[in-house]
């Protein structure tokens, strides 16, 4: 097995067994979440570079805590954690479709955090989160109205210029399958397409007030 697949067996293996670990964690503390509810898993690695790495991972919604997860360290300054956020439906206050969950990293329980990321809640979903203790908050989304059902529609970017697509993305409730974007300068249309490779990827970063056509279902 060469070092990338043994890697990627190790971090499916981390996941099943970390999450496994927070079903068990809910179940003992008395809380009705179960895999059956609805309920966002959020996973992903933790880096901290040469600062101690952090012990937990928190996510709340307004002042509501609404998941919780240990980190495992994994290696020098870095590590892995897998958090379920519960719902509305189990925890009063906690998510409804389109809630915006923050995600910090902690060292102890009275750590106001660190790395603070959004995304918004989706029941049954599970998102790849990587956080990091040097990671900003991501502020904005996009605005405009979304179709009913699968379509397309025109919004706009409100939040800062050079934002990662993949991160402003995770402000859309929907699942998205592309971004089209027309260049004023280049006069070209640029276009980014969910699953897609790389090197056909040509609208990877977000400016303030850019205007996308965003293809939903």
């Amino acid at each position: 097995m060469n070092r990338i697949a043994a890697r990627g067996f190790l971090f499916v293996v981390a996941f099943a067994s970390l999450l496994g670990g927070s079903l068990l964690g809910f179940t003992g503390a008395g809380s009705r979440a179960s895999a059956q509810e609805p309920a966002l898993v959020l996973f992903g690695t933790v880096t901290s570079g040469a600062a101690p790495l952090p012990t937990r991972v928190r996510a709340t919604i307004g002042d509501v805590a609404c998941g919780s997860a240990l980190v495992s360290p994994t290696g020098e300054g870095v590590g892995f954690y897998a958090m379920i956020v519960v719902s509305e439906d189990t925890k009063p206050g906690c998510g409804v479709f389109g809630s915006v969950v923050s995600v910090r990293l902690q060292s102890g329980e009275i750590d106001p955090g660190a790395g603070t990321r959004l995304v918004l809640f989706r029941s049954d979903a599970t998102i790849r989160l990587d956080l990091s203790t040097s990671a900003p908050m991501l502020v904005g989304s996009f605005e405009g109205k979304l179709p009913d059902g699968s379509g397309e529609a025109y919004v706009r970017w409100t939040g800062a210029s050079a934002t990662p697509i993949e991160e402003a993305l995770r402000t859309v409730p929907r699942t998205v399958r592309a971004v089209f974007f027309w260049d004023m300068h280049r006069q070209e249309q640029r276009q980014y397409v969910v699953g897609a490779d790389a090197s056909a990827q040509t609208y990877t970063l977000v400016d303030t007030d850019d205007i996308v056509l965003l293809r939903v279902q």
